[in-house]
């Protein structure tokens, strides 16, 4: 093997007699280059695209989140001591959720009534998300507030803090059961001044609106150790994937635990989907660019003949013969996947550090300014390998015939 491993290496890196031949090479070495190091750039931006949205969601949805698959409701007296006794939990909060109809003056729009308590802040981060005014639920005067998103606040057309310009929302009475005759015993109105807009994102921003646990509790009459969720903030360095799975065996089939990833699940697995279509179609180009070597292998076989010939009357089986060209035409695949993986690696770290390719011009507004990136050891992995194996199925038919025509 090292005799085969010297002879390939040799043809490999040796001048040839024939020029085209090694612009052939070069050609398939520039593919194989080019077309890792864009793997490595894309993949590296998608992993940086799903850590920004999954910073995004983060300053609304909790670490851990346990609902019921029952009905819309727990009885969170019965499964209290399972976070309260947690040292790996830091803060929880109970919420309850219900869709209503919010108006305000002539303007209306349909959204998620959320009920939270004193500690909804502290588990999710959303006060700190303010955009306008002030997150808080009660002023000095026992007035009742509501805290909604900044694009559903801009739809209807709200100000804030004013009495003149407060929100009504509708939603059906828990456990009423709609008469035609008498429509408003079904259902259950509250009013509310606005204390401030939030700015989490786009799809939470137009739908949720904000309101104390409390204030909501006696809206639709629910019993006040009862909610719709339990929203969990975890001690810092605790991975929530643990926990997740350790409670959603111990609590049953009953009930959901979730983290943000099941949370968000469309959306996670919308990132991935594209991320891997991607890639598939990044590594065709690779493969279709790695086709220029067989034609470099072929012509390096006959350029051979004469060497070749000598091996076969020193001894060398065909399969010797084979194993040469296939080390010389994998050695092309294996160093440009090397140096494309370097390359691509470095320019994302150097995007990362300097943030040299921007989202949009100077007047653009965005989130962050240039492109998020992130690079995992794992994709560099798995381009890499996937890189190597199509130069050696590439080579395979060559090397093959090479130790056929010895």
């Amino acid at each position: 093997m090292k005799f085969a491993l010297l002879l390939a290496r040799r043809y490999l890196f040796a001048g040839r007699k024939t020029h085209f031949v090694n612009l052939i090479t070069g050609v398939s070495f520039l593919g194989v280059f080019v077309g890792t190091a864009a793997l490595v750039v894309v993949l590296s931006v998608y992993n940086g695209l799903e850590d920004l949205t999954r910073s995004l969601y983060s300053h609304f949805h909790p670490e851990l989140l346990i609902r019921s698959t029952d009905g819309k409701y727990l009885n969170v007296d019965s499964l209290r001591p399972l976070w309260t006794t947690e040292r790996r939990v830091l803060k929880y909060s109970y919420t309850i959720e219900e869709n209503a109809l919010v108006r305000c003056k002539d303007r209306e729009e349909v959204a998620i009534l959320k009920g939270v308590d004193e500690h909804f802040a502290e588990v999710t981060g959303v006060g700190q998300q303010m955009s306008y005014g002030q997150y808080g639920f009660f002023d000095d005067f026992g007035m009742s507030y509501g805290v909604i998103g900044q694009e559903l606040g801009a739809q209807l057309q709200v100000k804030l803090q004013d009495v003149h310009s407060g929100i009504e929302v509708i939603l059906p009475r828990r456990g009423a059961h709609f008469d035609p005759m008498l429509p408003e015993k079904s259902l259950a109105r509250g009013n509310l001044m606005v204390a401030g807009l939030f700015n989490v994102q786009p799809e939470i921003n137009r739908k949720y609106v904000l309101v104390s646990k409390e204030w909501m509790h006696e809206l639709i009459q629910l019993p006040k150790d009862w909610s719709s969720r339990v929203e969990i903030k975890l001690q810092p360095g605790v991975k929530p994937e643990a926990i997740q799975k350790e409670w959603a065996n111990l609590l049953g089939p009953r009930y959901e635990v979730a983290d943000r990833m099941r949370q968000e699940q469309a959306i996670y697995k919308i990132f991935q989907s594209e991320k891997w279509w991607t890639f598939a179609l990044l590594l065709l180009i690779v493969g279709i660019a790695s086709l220029s070597l067989i034609g470099s292998l072929s012509m390096l076989v006959l350029e051979k003949q004469k060497e070749i010939k000598i091996l076969r009357q020193l001894g060398a089986e065909r399969t010797k013969i084979s194993a040469i060209f296939l080390m010389a035409g994998s050695g092309v695949s294996v160093l440009g996947a090397v140096a494309g993986v370097v390359a691509g690696a470095s320019l994302a770290w150097m995007q990362m550090k300097y943030g040299w390719l921007k989202l949009g011009g100077e007047s653009a507004q965005f989130i962050v300014e240039s492109y998020p990136v992130r690079v995992d050891a794992t994709d560099l992995v798995v381009v890499f390998l996937s890189v190597v194996s199509i130069g050696l199925v590439s080579s395979l038919y060559p090397a093959i015939q090479a130790g056929k025509d010895a």
